[in-house]
Formats: C-alpha cells, sequence, structure tokens
C-alpha cells in the first residue's frame, strides 16, 4: 500500500513522458491502490473515482492551455488581416480563461476538491467572471464607439462633399443667369437691337445714368458695369450727335462722372461686395434666384422699350 501511494507521488517525475502517458500511469497505479485496498476490504471504488477524477483534470488542462495556444495564433492572425477588435477579443478570452483556471487551481490547492462547494469561491469566482464580462463589453464598446466616430466623420465628409458640390453648380447656374441678364441689357444698344440709333442713343444714356446713380450709393454690380455702359453711350452718342459741340459736352459730362467715382474711394464698394459676399455664402440658392430675377427684369425691361419705340413709330 505504502509502496503503491509513493508511486503515485514519484509519477510526476516522469517528465519526459507525454501527458497522455503520464495520465495513462497515474490511472494504472490508482487501480492497483484500488486492487490492493479492495483486498483489506476497504472502499477502493473511491480510489478508482478520485483517479479517474485527476486524470480528467489533467486532460482538460491540457487541452485548455492547446486550445488557448490555437487561439493566441488565431489572434495574432485577425490582427494581421487588420481585424484587431477581434484580435483584442481573442486575446482576451484566453487571459480570461487563465485567471479562472487559476482562481480554480489556487482554491484547489487550498480545500482540495470540495473547493467548488465553497461558498467564498463561489462569491470570488462570480466577482471575477462579472469583471471578465465588464472588461470584454468594455473592449467590444470601445470599438464601436470607434467606428461610429468614424462613421459620422465619414458622413461629414460626405456632406461636405455634397456641400461643396451643389455650391458650385449654384454659383456656375448663376454666373451663366448673370451673363444672360447682361446679355438682355446690352442688347438694346447692340447691332442686333431693332431700335432706331436714337432710340439706342437714348437707352444707352439711360442705362449709364441709372447704373451711375447706383454706383454713387456703393453699389458694387452697378460699378461693374459702368465701363462698359460708358463705351456703349459714347459710341451711340457719337453715331447720334456727330463729332461736334454736344457730343463733346457729352464726353466731358461722362468724363466728370466716372472721375467722381474715382474720387469716391474703394471703402463703399468694398463694404458692399463683401456684403454679397456673406450672403452668397450663407444662401446659395438665393444668389441664383436673385440672377434668374434679374434675367427677368432686364427681358421686361428690354421689350417694354422695344414695344414703345415700335408705338412710337407706328404713331409716326
Amino acid at each position: 500500500m505504502v509502496s503503491s501511494l509513493k508511486s503515485l507521488l514519484d509519477i510526476t517525475n516522469a517528465g519526459s513522458q507525454s501527458i497522455v502517458s503520464q495520465v495513462a500511469d497515474l490511472k494504472e497505479q490508482y487501480r492497483q491502490a484500488a486492487d490492493q485496498a479492495k483486498v483489506y476490504g476497504l472502499d477502493y471504488q473511491v480510489i478508482l473515482d478520485k483517479g479517474d477524477a485527476i486524470a480528467a483534470r489533467t486532460i482538460a488542462r491540457e487541452k485548455l492551455s492547446l486550445s488557448q495556444a490555437d487561439q493566441s495564433v488565431a489572434a495574432r492572425d485577425l490582427a494581421a488581416k487588420g481585424d484587431q477588435e477581434g484580435a483584442d477579443l481573442a486575446n482576451f478570452d484566453v487571459s480570461a480563461a487563465q485567471q479562472v483556471q487559476q482562481l480554480e487551481d489556487n482554491w484547489e490547492g487550498y480545500l482540495g476538491d470540495t473547493y467548488a462547494s465553497n461558498q467564498d469561491y463561489a462569491v470570488q469566482m462570480a466577482d471575477l467572471e462579472k469583471t471578465l464580462a465588464d472588461e470584454r463589453l468594455q473592449i467590444q464598446q470601445t470599438y464601436a464607439d470607434k467606428a461610429a466616430a468614424t462613421a459620422l466623420e465619414a458622413a461629414e465628409k460626405q456632406k461636405q462633399i455634397q456641400d461643396e458640390i451643389q455650391d458650385q453648380a449654384l454659383s456656375s447656374v448663376s454666373s451663366v443667369f448673370g451673363s444672360l441678364s447682361s446679355y438682355v441689357q446690352g442688347l438694346g444698344v447692340s447691332d442686333a437691337s431693332p431700335l432706331s440709333v436714337e432710340d439706342q442713343y437714348k437707352l444707352a444714356n439711360d442705362n449709364f445714368n441709372t447704373d451711375y446713380q447706383a454706383a454713387v450709393g456703393g453699389d458694387y454690380d452697378a460699378l461693374s458695369r459702368i465701363q462698359t455702359e460708358s463705351q456703349t453711350a459714347l459710341s451711340l452718342d457719337k453715331q447720334w450727335l456727330g463729332s461736334g459741340v454736344d457730343y463733346a459736352n457729352a464726353y466731358q459730362d461722362q468724363l466728370k462722372q466716372l472721375q467722381s467715382l474715382g474720387n469716391m474711394g474703394a471703402d463703399a464698394f468694398t463694404s458692399n461686395l463683401a456684403k454679397q459676399l456673406a450672403a452668397q455664402q450663407v444662401d446659395a440658392t438665393a444668389q441664383v434666384r436673385k440672377a434668374v430675377q434679374d434675367m427677368q427684369a432686364a427681358i421686361t425691361a428690354e421689350l417694354k422699350q422695344f414695344m414703345r419705340s415700335a408705338s412710337i413709330k407706328g404713331a409716326a
């Protein structure tokens, strides 16, 4: 009996043996001990059950160790493929299993086989499992927050791109309608106009004087049209008035008006333009709407001028 028990203690020295061989030897030693106990009339089944339990735990722990090693390799592979969350969770699961196993081993070493029924052990294990669950959830939450932040950033960037595209489109449309408006405004005094030279002369000077008064008030858009309208008005002045004193007076009057604009300085026009640009930034759609309205107004004015001229000619 003593010899058999001693051999049970010595079995752990067989380090060169495989775990499977060690377990087989362990079970054999317990079987032999049980046989001797049976000879003495002792409860040999308890010894057999003890051997089977130790063997089962030994195999289970070894399989767990092998499984954890495989999980660690799998975690590295996940990280290599870019799945860092999966890698972190896999590594955490390995660590969690090791912590649970360590707690079980500590209590088993302290109380033996009865540790599982101990209340203090149960409390500690419950606390550990709750903590591990919270920590795992925290890992998932951290990556979920990162994913949400990334998605939000991507959505904001996409919206910014769409807004920029929309602004560019609105700006282009506004520019086209602005050009059309200028074209319509100039039709009445162009070579294509059906108006007489006298009517064109009057219209050109009306256009110039209207924008001149607006420019005096600081209107940047009116100022931007002054040069073209001055050239058109002077050209028609010369056609209608000839090269005599009347044209010279008209020419001198326009120079004085242009000089007065130059004497105003840039502050008023700068302020007006700044307000326009700020308004365009706030509402590009309104800018397009205004450009369309300006073009419609120019067409209406041109039609009125044409109809008035036509009616005068008809009456004559």
